[in-house]
């Protein structure tokens, strides 16, 4: 809880504002220089319920959802945010170095590779754990689902893969072009934020955002929640 003097409730007011919406869940279980961090989400629509899911061993990655009222059904939207690969400094210079053909030693090239190979494994496997997590969480919810966040991931993942084994991408439905949310050293690019949707739902209208409020683009879609 906030008296609202919390720097994290000022910005969540402004989003509220901007949005025009009446309803909003925050979960912000980090603090820094009287800022909170965490995650949001916002809605025109009355919220039944609202909960987190904590993800053991990780301390800036969670999820939460909420339970909406839309038209008389119950809809669940789940925000989430996997693990990070941490990539650091370093890193992203030996990505523009390697994309510019830089020459490096055989030594630097070795070390580079396996220090970022290295965090990739690392970050593979606490994904894995936690989509698992969610998964079973989506399967014990007893309303249709919607899945919306950062997964840190790559279509072509297991953590990917076992979502959308049970629900709908929006942007294979209604997107175009390749999608990516995320560039580094305006060279690489990748597709890791995702909105997915029960397969009852259709998707219209995905776009991908251009603004620069972070390292990655927004994702938005409309879905019509009535059968296809």
């Amino acid at each position: 809880q906030s008296d609202g003097t919390k720097k994290d409730f000022v910005t969540a007011s402004q989003f509220k504002d901007a949005l025009d919406v009446r309803n909003y869940y925050l979960y912000t279980p980090l603090s820094r220089n009287n800022y909170l961090f965490g995650m949001a989400i916002f809605t025109k629509f009355p919220i039944v319920k609202q909960g987190t899911i904590t993800f053991k061993e990780a301390k800036t990655n969670h999820a939460m959802y909420v339970d909406i009222k839309i038209n008389g059904d119950t809809v669940r939207v789940y925000n989430v945010h996997f693990q990070s690969i941490h990539f650091g400094a370093e890193d992203y210079l030996f990505a523009q170095q390697a994309t510019d053909n830089t020459d490096l030693s055989n030594d630097k090239w070795k070390e580079n590779s396996i220090r970022i190979l290295r965090k990739i494994k690392t970050g593979f496997a606490k994904r894995s754990v936690q989509v698992d997590t969610i998964v079973e969480h989506i399967k014990s919810s007893p309303y249709k689902a919607i899945v919306c966040g950062d997964f840190n991931d790559t279509p072509w993942s297991y953590s990917y893969k076992q979502i959308h084994n049970l629900l709908d991408d929006a942007f294979i439905g209604s997107g175009k072009g390749f999608g990516h949310s995320m560039i580094i050293n305006s060279l690489l690019s990748f597709r890791i934020d995702y909105i997915f949707h029960d397969k009852s739902f259709r998707s219209y209208g995905f776009t991908t955002g251009n603004t620069h409020a972070s390292d990655h683009f927004p994702v938005y879609t409309y879905l019509d929640i009535n059968k296809k």
